[in-house]
């Protein structure tokens, strides 16, 4: 008896992400590691970001561009450093360049400096006056610290993209690992039409005994 084609194995089909989202979503996580590393590394150090509020110091550094401000003392300022300082009345902050310093006894009492791009001297400042000077800038990563929304926008459109990516990565896996486990059906549930005819049960069929003839029938029948 010929033995029924045993039905193969149900295979879920993979379901692969889009190449683009992945490749998005390390972009944004990318930026998003970038944009803490400039705005949170420099704090554990005691650098303080700030953002460029206008474009007196074009072409070194353009409005929106982030600062590392870093705390230092009057006397370690050099002509040509770019300081941080704030204005007499306290409230507005400057991004300006030291072009002369006013010295006493080894003690500086002023700082000269002006804007790149402006034409005149700035006020002279006191020694209290200053924040500190720029160690680096980054460009155009300011404008986030100015407009706080638009930086929380960027770090939500990261959540939601990684998100997606990793559900697009994980979620197929889970539904297959499912679906094979489900497939493999027990032995006790297979119809009785596909059990192989090597075990199907054969019944034993006895052949009736033939009777015997006697002689004097025998006679009789001649």
């Amino acid at each position: 008896m010929a033995q029924p084609t045993p039905y193969p194995p149900h295979r879920p089909a993979r379901h692969r992400p889009a190449l683009g989202s992945v490749a998005l979503t390390l972009l944004m996580v990318t930026l998003l590691g970038l944009l803490a590393a400039v705005m949170v590394a420099p704090r554990l150090v005691g650098a303080v970001p700030l953002a460029v509020p206008s474009n007196s110091m074009q072409p070194a550094l353009a409005y929106g561009d982030l600062v590392m401000v870093q705390p230092v003392e009057p006397e370690q300022v050099r002509v040509g450093d770019v300081i941080v300082f704030r204005r007499e009345s306290g409230a507005e902050v400057v991004t300006h360049r030291v072009v002369d310093i006013v010295e006493w006894e080894g003690e500086v009492v002023e700082l000269q400096t002006q804007g790149d791009a402006a034409a005149d001297r700035d006020a002279p400042i006191t020694r209290d006056q200053l924040e500190g000077r720029v160690a680096y800038s980054v460009p155009l990563i300011g404008r986030l610290a100015q407009q706080p929304w638009l930086l929380a926008l960027v770090v939500a459109v990261g959540v939601v993209l990684a998100g997606t990516t990793a559900l697009a990565l994980f979620a197929p896996r889970a539904r297959e690992a499912r679906a094979l486990a489900t497939s493999r059906v027990p032995a006790s549930s297979v119809p009785a039409s596909h059990t192989p005819a090597s075990h199907t049960p054969v019944a034993r069929v006895s052949a009736a005994p033939m009777p015997r003839c006697r002689r004097a029938d025998v006679g009789e029948a001649r």
